[in-house]
């Protein structure tokens, strides 16, 4: 879902990227669209063997910090 972003922001041209207010819009517009679960899912293609361990770790560490009132997005 980032790489358009990403993408844009990677011109050779430096006049073709966006300029970081229009960067910073996107990123937002970008958050809006996915929901809680979709931003606190982990990033990362780990090994399919360890795959279990690793989500059940992030999982109960991601439900921890919702219990805590730990908004999924930073906030300024």
């Amino acid at each position: 879902f980032m790489k358009p972003l990403i993408n844009a922001m990677m011109w050779d041209d430096p006049s073709k990227r966006p300029t970081m207010s229009e960067a910073v819009q996107e990123l937002k517009a970008i958050c809006s669209r996915l929901s809680c679960w979709r931003l606190r899912a982990p990033v990362s293609n780990s090994v399919l063997i360890l795959r279990p361990f690793r989500s059940a770790y992030h999982w109960s560490h991601q439900i921890r910090l919702m219990r805590r009132g730990v908004p999924s997005k930073p906030m300024p």
